[in-house]
């Protein structure tokens, strides 16, 4: 019998020829890329959320160029995904804190509203915003308007009002004839 010749395929990589690791099997020989994830990056992520950083600083300060990357190695490292659960309650710590001293008073040149948008952006699941429009609209009495008389559209409008909460009861201005200028 004829001997089987082995299969030589190599995957091309990025990283320098110093950073790859050649796997020869029976198929095939692969070369693969050394991984640049150290367990230490753990700690450098949770101190990167701590200053209020999000992922786009986390990859920054461990040395990596994609959030696709980041998002693999929480899939592929045990250690990293725990670090990454406890940033999330870190920044989420960080910017309550923050939210609590503008409210005090305690830091005057915060802005509420993007603080407030960062927790509702990181944190939706405890932060949602939920847009309430409450619209009704009645077409029969839509159509009816045009044939009510001025009394009646104005107690349609107080009505409303009323409901809305808007309504303010007008002030009754007394006539007085002697001062009364002539014009």
């Amino acid at each position: 019998m004829p001997e089987k010749k082995k299969k030589k395929t190599t995957k091309r990589t990025k990283s320098s020829p110093s950073k790859t690791v050649t796997k020869t099997t029976a198929k095939a020989e692969v070369v693969v890329r050394k991984t640049k994830y150290d367990p230490e990056m753990c700690e450098k992520i949770v101190d990167i959320a701590k200053g209020g950083g999000g992922v786009s600083a986390m990859c920054l300060a461990i040395g990596i160029k994609s959030r696709d990357t980041f998002y693999r190695w929480l899939k592929e490292h045990e250690d990293f995904a725990q670090a990454y659960e406890k940033t999330k309650n870190v920044s989420q710590a960080v910017l309550e804190d923050i939210l609590v001293k503008m409210a005090l008073g305690e830091l005057p040149k915060g802005n509420f509203n993007a603080v407030s948008l960062l927790l509702h952006n990181r944190h939706r699941d405890q932060y949602f915003k939920e847009a309430q429009t409450k619209t009704e609209i009645n077409i029969g009495q839509l159509n009816n308007i045009e044939s009510l008389d001025i009394s009646q559209l104005d107690s349609k409008i107080q009505t409303l009002q009323k409901k809305l909460g808007v309504y303010h009861e007008p002030e009754l201005i007394e006539h007085d004839p002697d001062n009364e200028e002539n014009e």
